[in-house]
């Protein structure tokens, strides 16, 4: 999965970010349903981009079964096990390099904005790991990544808005 994953151009892994995030978001949630869907999503785009529609539909079958016990089957997944999955999304993005597709950029989006993909990435990748460790019960773990992402981009607006609500919950306790 992680030497197909580098070989993907960086328009292509903007398609994937929000289906990576989508993961941790349901694995915050702890439904196994939203979870076990936006894990097939994320993975069957993934393989899509290999180009082989039947790699696509026997992953996906297969994923689905993995996920998706017989009735009288094992116990079924806890939020600790959805949230190690999401982790794992949050790792091969992490191990990914960012670059930029030169063919699908504008000129003038190149001259006007001096814009790092790869610290863009990087950003997002520490942003979902705060998000991670705050579902892992770490808050001061969560704030250290948080730190980190606003320390390097202080209008990160993701990272502003999960910094917002751990000081609402704070305040409340």
């Amino acid at each position: 999965m992680l030497r197909l994953a580098r070989t993907v151009p960086a328009a292509r892994w903007a398609e994937l970010r929000p289906l990576a995030e989508a993961t941790v978001r349901a694995a915050s949630s702890g439904c196994r349903a939203t979870y076990a869907e936006s894990d097939r999503s994320f993975h069957r785009a993934v393989l899509a981009l290999a180009g082989n529609a039947q790699l696509v539909r026997i992953a996906d079958d297969l994923h689905r079964r993995a996920q998706w016990p017989l009735v009288g089957g094992p116990v079924s997944r806890g939020r600790a096990d959805l949230v190690a999955d999401a982790a794992e999304h949050t790792a091969l993005l992490a191990r990914t390099p960012a670059k930029i597709d030169y063919f699908a950029t504008s000129l003038p989006a190149l001259l006007l904005f001096d814009d790092d993909p790869q610290k863009r990435q990087d950003l997002l990748v520490e942003l979902l790991r705060a998000q991670l460790t705050l579902l892992a019960g770490d808050e001061a773990g969560a704030r250290r990544h948080l730190h980190t992402v606003l320390g390097a981009d202080p209008s990160h607006e993701l990272a502003l808005d999960l910094a917002r609500r751990l000081e609402y919950v704070r305040n409340l306790s």
